[in-house]
């Protein structure tokens, strides 16, 4: 039996043989996925072990805190300086640090095992409102689509693909209690993926208010059986109340943000969605071939297409895909909204939309082998973004017998992550971890390191420049990409003059 919400439908397989074996279009679909798999992974691999396995300090952050956690238990409820971004993460980070060392590498892995989740999360979601083929596409549109959502599993920012995770469990716990809504265990799942999931990022209201409006419209007099989510859900969301209520609920003061939602819609229109269609190069935001801008309107046609008979049904991915902009708009964030981070909640209800397009084995061969080309051409033009690595910096201070110093925000955390903290650097401005700044402020001799970014080469002069003025003695070497000042007495960071301040 299927319901009008979207229930698991059945459905045999014309192309398995009176026997019991696949035919020929069956056997080539299944080469297409196992090629669309491989090529997932062997990105993910490439970007753990080549180039892109280099971090930015803001990714640094990430291992340096599960480094805490490990050592000292420290487990702080929100990123580094800041009242959001729920740390979850940590907690399986640490675990396989434990066991495979304080790398990278380790940090990068249970990203990637999230998307290879939230792959598996997709089919399920598909297996219930798609059918089994179209099901298995979205699914592996996930793992293999598009190329910025890849490499920001490759970029360490700790509860992006935690919050994506929670988002899309709570879809399909809604798909669940749809199809029966006395099982409690589904509702309690449900009530915990949302707890955590809000306290991971307030961008998940982007899944949990129009999933909560489909089940109160589906459900009706039958939403007295979500009881069993509310103790889940308050545990899942404890930290972040706890935390505020000691902090004075300061996670709810409204960012002061230089746009406004007409700014985060446009943003949308003319960044997110086409690089979320795999059809503009992620950081550059060149379009991935000639005419893609032309084909990009053409895609967002079929995509309607594929709403109209979703409409009829009510299908959820949809109901969440046309609340994202609207969410999207109303919530404030930080800054970079062109940044593919905050359109990876897309991907799911995206690849869904994509899927229930295609009817026949034809369509889903060409869309998974179209979508396979995109990436591989988007991974292959994304720039070199990252500093170079700071081990020169580390080797220099080591053979000086300078275990601390004052960089620009971009160098600091990486070099101190990167040096296996043998080397305690924090920022000149804008201070993320405490601990590590008073640990340099205490320090009787600190090195000033500046990296090649055109910002910093300036504050590099102006450092230069006051240090000649004042008659301080200093040693300066360049090596690796970074030049370092090693002056004869300590400067802190209330002596830096303001023309060698590197400010974020």
């Amino acid at each position: 039996m299927t319901l009008a919400s979207g229930v698991r439908k059945p459905g045999g397989d014309a192309s398995i043989g009176a026997r019991g074996r696949p035919g020929r279009a069956e056997s080539m679909w299944r080469v297409l996925l196992l090629l669309a798999l491989l090529t997932g992974l062997a990105i993910r691999i490439w970007a753990m072990l080549g180039p892109r396995g280099l971090v930015s300090s803001d990714e640094a952050i990430e291992g340096l805190m599960a480094v805490r956690l490990l050592h000292d238990g420290t487990f702080p409820v929100f990123f580094w300086g800041q009242a959001y971004g729920g740390t979850v993460e940590l907690l399986p980070v640490a675990a396989l640090m434990w066991v495979v060392g304080e790398t990278t590498a380790a940090i990068q892995s249970v990203q990637f095992v999230e998307g290879l989740v939230q792959a598996v999360l997709v089919w399920r979601i598909g297996l219930r409102i798609l059918g089994p083929q179209r099901a298995a596409l979205a699914g592996m549109l996930v793992w293999v689509f598009p190329a910025a959502f890849i490499l920001v599993q490759g970029t360490l920012y700790l509860f992006y693909e935690s919050t994506a995770v929670c988002g899309l469990l709570v879809m399909l716990m809604a798909l669940r209690v749809v199809e029966r809504p006395a099982d409690r265990l589904s509702w309690a799942l449900m009530g915990l993926a949302g707890g955590v999931a809000f306290w991971s990022s307030p961008l998940s209201l982007l899944f949990l208010l129009p999933v909560l409006l489909w089940l109160l419209a589906k459900l009706r007099t039958k939403a007295l059986y979500a009881w069993p989510a509310v103790l889940p859900a308050v545990v899942g969301v404890s930290p972040w109340l706890v935390a505020n209520v000691r902090r004075g609920w300061t996670s709810l003061v409204p960012a002061v943000v230089p746009d406004g939602p007409l700014d985060r819609l446009r943003a949308m229109v003319r960044s997110g969605l086409p690089t979320a269609l795999g059809l503009r190069v992620p950081t550059t935001e060149a379009w991935i071939f000639p005419g893609a801008r032309w084909i990009y309107p053409l895609v967002g046609l079929a995509l309607l297409f594929a709403f109209l008979p979703a409409v009829r049904r009510s299908s959820l991915h949809l109901v969440v895909l046309l609340a994202f902009p609207v969410i999207f708009a109303a919530t404030p964030v930080l800054s970079l909204v062109d940044n593919a981070r905050y359109y990876i909640y897309l991907a799911g209800p995206l690849a869904l939309a994509i899927s229930s397009l295609t009817l026949t084995r034809v369509a889903r061969a060409t869309v998974l082998t179209a979508c396979t080309v995109l990436t591989v051409i988007g991974v292959a033009r994304v720039p070199e973004t990252q500093l170079p690595p700071t081990g020169p910096v580390t080797a220099l201070l080591a053979s000086r017998g300078v275990s601390h110093a004052y960089a620009g925000y971009w160098t600091s955390y990486k070099l101190t992550w990167e040096s296996s903290e043998s080397i305690s650097c924090t920022p000149m401005f804008f201070v993320r971890d405490v601990k590590l700044d008073q640990a340099v402020a205490a320090s009787d001799r600190v090195a000033l390191i500046y990296n090649v970014m055109p910002g910093e080469q300036v504050k590099e002069a102006g450092m230069r420049a006051f240090l000649v003025r004042t008659g301080v003695r200093f040693e300066e070497v360049k090596t690796g990409g970074y030049t370092v000042f090693l002056p004869d007495r300590a400067l802190h960071r209330e002596q830096i003059p303001p023309e060698g301040l590197n400010i974020p």
